[in-house]
Order: C-alpha cells, then sequence, then structure tokens
C-alpha cells in the first residue's frame, strides 16, 4: 500500500499564487460583464431553440455573479455543431467473433469564454452511444446508434460556471499531474487549438 499526497504541493503553489495575486490573479470574478452569442452550425434541419441557449447561459451567469451587457468585451459564446460522420464496431456478446459496423456523426455542443482572440475558458460535450448497447426486439444495431444522434441543447441550459477563472500564464498556469512510480509526476498541458471559423468543417475527435 502507498500513501499518495492529495492534493500535492504543486497544487498548493497555484491556490496560494491565486490567493496572494487577488483580483490581479483572474481572468474572471463576480460583478464583471459579460455578452453571449450563439454559433449554430447545424442548419434549419435540425430544430434549435437559440432563446432557451442564451436563457440557460444568463442563469448560469446569473449564478456566478457576472452581469450579462449586449456589448461586453469578455463573449460567452454557445456552438453546436455535427462533426463527421463515423464508423463504429460492436462485438455481439453472444457471438464473440461477431462484429457489427454502424455509423454515426455525432453532434457536439461548445461553451467558450472568449476576450477578443484570447480563449479564456471552455467546456463542451459529444454525443456516443454506450459502450454496452442493447438492441430493442428486432431492432438493428444501426438503428440503436442512430438514437443517440441528437443535439446538446441542453448542455446550455444545465451550465455551472466558475464564479472566479485564474489566469493562464504566471504562477497561477494550470498544470497536469501523473501518478507514477509511487510519485506525483508533473507534465506539461498541450497549447489550446483555436475553434474553425464559421463555415469551416470541425475537427474530428480521435475515434474511440
Amino acid at each position: 500500500m502507498t500513501a499518495v499526497e492529495v492534493p500535492h504541493r504543486p497544487v498548493g503553489y497555484v491556490v496560494g499564487a491565486i490567493l496572494a495575486g487577488g483580483e490581479a490573479a483572474l481572468v474572471m470574478a463576480p460583478g464583471m460583464a459579460v455578452s453571449i452569442a450563439v454559433d449554430n452550425r447545424l442548419g434549419p434541419a435540425v430544430p434549435i431553440d437559440e432563446a432557451a441557449i442564451r436563457q440557460g447561459i444568463a442563469q448560469a451567469c446569473q449564478q456566478a455573479g457576472w452581469g450579462v451587457q449586449a456589448q461586453a468585451p469578455v463573449q460567452l459564446l454557445a456552438r453546436l455543431e455535427r462533426l463527421p460522420a463515423q464508423e463504429l464496431k460492436f462485438r455481439d456478446a453472444r457471438n464473440g467473433n461477431g462484429v457489427t459496423t454502424a455509423t454515426m456523426q455525432p453532434f457536439k455542443a461548445d461553451l467558450e469564454i472568449r476576450r477578443g482572440n484570447e480563449l479564456l475558458w471552455s467546456r463542451g460535450t459529444q454525443n456516443y452511444p454506450p459502450t454496452l448497447l442493447f438492441l430493442g426486439e428486432g431492432e438493428t444495431v444501426q438503428q440503436a446508434v442512430t438514437k443517440w444522434e441528437r443535439p446538446h441543447q441542453d448542455f446550455f441550459t444545465s451550465l455551472h460556471l466558475p464564479p472566479r477563472i485564474p489566469r493562464h500564464d504566471g504562477p497561477t498556469k494550470p498544470g497536469y499531474s501523473l501518478f507514477r512510480s509511487g510519485t506525483w509526476e508533473d507534465v506539461s498541458l498541450p497549447a489550446p487549438k483555436p475553434a474553425p471559423a464559421a463555415g469551416q468543417p470541425p475537427i474530428a475527435p480521435p475515434r474511440r
């Protein structure tokens, strides 16, 4: 049995830097003004209630202590899009050698907090079928997979936004640690990639 320090020492350094830095160590704090925008790339064939999305984000902002103003330089951008079609393979639990292929085109939802071209914070989700796919009587694998192809509008109506978001540079820069060989090892986070411009195809994530 190995005793593990949680949180480990680097976490304490970052927390101390944030507390010591006060408002200067934060990019978002209660009382700040934000604007809301919706980038719906799904097209008219997929019905989306953009007013409900804006209302959900506005409520989350209110809970975080942020004020919503139409022209505020910090923008909360809700983006809805669909990824390229992907092939998924499922193995029949009754027959270990039987593999069925189905096609799915996932829906993706992202929320970004931006100041101009600077990305301050982001969260997102996309839909996939579960690892164990249960079929109804007479249902095919493709039919079961297709049921999971639906837009994530409710992602924006159930948001929880952190009232305070630390800076991404200097002593408050976030880090990432792995537990290896009985000790914590700090590793670097990959640099965030900019979102594709409006009208450009999205970048597909690695297949699961």
